[in-house]
């Protein structure tokens, strides 16, 4: 699915103002010191970062938000949080990275 979005080429004008935006989110997050919104911002941008071909920045963001995630006992934001880790993976070729968790989970 990722794939073929990507193949479309985004406007990444739009995705880089976007980004910004998140940064500014998470770092009022961070003042607040609010796990959950921590979470849900570097998960969002890590899904820009994906979008707009950028699988390091999103390996970045996304196991920084999968610790957030874990920390607030999101089951489901964490599963959110490993599908776009792999998909980031996948777009460099890691495949073995990409399916990791599968065979063993990163929290018990």
């Amino acid at each position: 699915m990722l794939r073929q979005q990507q193949t479309e080429r985004p406007d990444t004008d739009v995705y880089e103002q976007a980004i910004a935006y998140l940064h500014d989110g998470l770092d009022r997050a961070e003042k607040l010191d609010d796990r959950q919104s921590l979470a849900l911002g570097c998960y969002s941008l890590g899904v820009a970062f994906v979008t707009v071909a950028q699988p390091r920045r999103a390996i970045a963001a996304l196991t920084r938000g999968l610790t957030f995630a874990h920390e607030s006992g999101d089951l489901y934001l964490q599963g959110k949080h490993l599908l776009f880790l792999a998909e980031a993976h996948y777009a460099l070729d890691d495949f073995s990275t990409a399916i990791a968790p599968l065979a063993s989970p990163p929290f018990p």
